[in-house]
């Protein structure tokens, strides 16, 4: 790859420059490299943020009076400005940038790439083996390693967890009946009612495919719930044991992150993964979600938020993403797949928003794994799937943001100051007027305001700590008085 046939001019001098995030001006001269562009301030001797050109979303050039601004709108949507007085060069730059944000040659990504020298390897961290372990202990479920070689799926992980009555024959037979070979397993276990996931039937079913969908249903008091998310009717056949529930997603292309018709399939996520956390929880049913891999990443992630407090902690969200996205086949180089994404962090920043204490992490941690999913120098989120990864030797050239996000230093920073570990709430409030925007994304209002807001929260959270502390002690201060006095007596 030529870079110098893509990059039509590579320094320019007197631009101004402006992030919408940090609402930070820099004057001076703009470098534009094959991986970043940044801005370097003469006058107060600093750079601007050094900005990865795959962040970029779209480029364009426009007048205003007597200047000419290039627009740069990033994947993690902050908006970047750059004005100058020649049009030419502004238009050489936009042509510059814009090239390089096309690249998706994964060995050009992979230049970026950190490896860390730490204990923990933040690629071995998460699997479904260590995630359901309490599953697998009950007897009723086991990891196959059925797709170890990914040729029955290659959009799933080398683990799968499925019914232990299922032999692995019957798994790759049933699983044709399936788009992708996407055959039913375990998401996660709800006392014993199992929540799993599938893709759409393709094909009529199967013996085996019985023989599975009836080990699932068999495994809860009430029989099970498919609920299908797909955009279009797949003419569902009548299952034995099984109540289907057409629940259909739309196409996220046609929304735009942050208006009334984004609102509304945030709206929708949400209620369909209370339904999901309904069925386990008060029917005691078990659930199979199928449907597009990205429409039920974003249900059966968001209704195992709802029901597993141990989804809820910082250690635990990561798990949960690392399982249901990236070892799920999940397309972050999609424009649809990075939409839906969007759609599921969207999801859990209003439920942060109605349930405050219940998460051990803050929605920094949010912007951090938006902004690392659309453009990073880690591998985590490179390539669309597990198979995809191993093929591009993503272990052996870069390290995992897991790796970061596992120091203590930076656990502290995202630390939650108003957690307090709660259990089940099974459902949140989906009425119009609780689904809010995520300002401080979309709009970028993420400022001091909101850090002051926070500190005071913190504040607050300490204050109740001492009021508890104060209470639990005049409590058994009380209790040892009425002690002494019945001793008396």
């Amino acid at each position: 790859m030529e870079f110098s046939q893509l990059i039509r001019i590579s320094q320019v001098e007197n631009v101004n420059f402006f992030l919408s995030d940090t609402q930070n001006m820099f004057y001076g001269a703009i470098v534009i490299s094959p991986h970043y562009f940044f801005v370097t301030d003469h006058s107060r001797q600093v750079d601007s943020p050094w900005i990865q050109t795959r962040l970029i979303d779209s480029v364009s050039v426009k007048s205003v009076t007597s200047e000419n601004v290039v627009e740069i709108k990033l994947k993690n949507f902050v908006k970047c400005e750059i004005s100058l007085d020649s049009f030419d060069k502004a238009t050489l730059i936009a042509v510059s940038l814009d090239n390089l944000s096309k690249v998706t040659d994964i060995q050009h990504q992979l230049a970026l790439a950190k490896k860390l020298s730490v204990i923990d390897d933040g690629w071995n961290l998460y699997g479904a083996e260590s995630d359901l372990y309490d599953a697998i202990n009950t007897g009723l479920w086991r990891i196959s390693y059925v797709n170890a070689d990914y040729t029955l799926c290659d959009t799933y992980s080398q683990q799968c967890a499925v019914p232990s009555t299922i032999s692995d024959e019957t798994l790759r037979i049933g699983a044709d009946c399936r788009q992708g070979n996407r055959f039913p397993i375990l998401v996660m276990l709800y006392g014993v009612n199992p929540i799993c996931k599938a893709g759409p039937f393709s094909n009529n079913r199967s013996k085996q495919e019985n023989m599975l969908l009836d080990a699932i249903a068999s495994s809860s008091p009430q029989g099970g719930y498919i609920v299908d998310v797909s955009p279009t009717n797949n003419n569902n056949p009548q299952i034995r044991q099984w109540k289907i529930l057409r629940k259909p997603l739309d196409d996220v292309r046609l929304k735009t992150p942050g208006d009334i018709s984004w609102l509304d399939m945030v709206r929708e996520c949400l209620k369909y993964a209370c339904l999901v956390s309904q069925c386990v929880s008060r029917e005691q049913s078990a659930v199979l979600v199928q449907g597009e891999t990205s429409r039920v990443a974003v249900v059966v992630s968001l209704a195992s938020i709802l029901l597993i407090p141990v989804c809820r902690n910082y250690v635990g969200f990561q798990s949960l993403i690392c399982r249901e996205w990236c070892h799920a086949g999940h397309s972050f180089q999609s424009i649809e797949g990075r939409l839906m994404f969007t759609l599921f962090l969207d999801c859990v920043w209003q439920l942060l928003q109605q349930f405050p204490s219940a998460f051990e992490f803050s929605e920094d941690l949010l912007h951090l794994i938006l902004t690392n999913s659309c453009a990073s120098s880690y591998g985590t989120f490179l390539c669309n799937s597990e198979l995809e990864r191993a093929q591009a030797g993503l272990q052996l050239h870069s390290s995992s943001i897991w790796t970061y996000l596992s120091k203590e230093d930076v656990k502290a920073a995202y630390k939650n100051p108003l957690y307090r570990r709660r259990d089940t709430f099974n459902i949140c409030s989906v009425a119009p007027q609780s689904i809010k925007v995520w300002r401080s994304l979309y709009y970028q209002s993420h400022n001091e305001s909101y850090q002051k807001e926070l500190s005071k929260a913190a504040e607050v959270a300490d204050e109740n700590i001492m009021l508890i502390n104060e209470i639990e002690r005049l409590e058994a201060a009380f209790k040892s008085v009425i002690m002494e006095n019945g001793d008396k007596t």
